[in-house]
């Protein structure tokens, strides 16, 4: 469903908050997909522990990443920051 969302509006999106776990999806094809998709958009995943980094493992076009269970504040300072530094299409 965020998939065909982010499809259909792609150039009203800036910001993808992506859940790295989501069941019937693997995270990292889904970030690459969605790098592919919308190359200018910036995507930060959310799991629910974080062993390593995915930014720092991967490479893979991810702005950070943020354990879900104690992501509020971190999340909420990521979005601004983010959003600070990206305009519209």
């Amino acid at each position: 469903m965020g998939l065909e969302i982010l499809d259909s509006v792609r150039r009203d999106i800036r910001i993808v908050l992506l859940d790295y776990t989501m069941p019937g999806f693997v995270g990292a094809e889904t970030l690459q997909y969605v790098r592919e998709m919308t190359p200018a958009v910036k995507v930060v995943p959310l799991a629910p522990f974080i062993p390593q980094r995915i930014t720092s493992s991967a490479g893979n076009g991810a702005e950070g990443d943020t354990e879900k269970s104690v992501y509020t504040k971190e999340l909420i300072e990521t979005i601004d920051l983010l959003a600070a530094s990206t305009t519209a299409a």
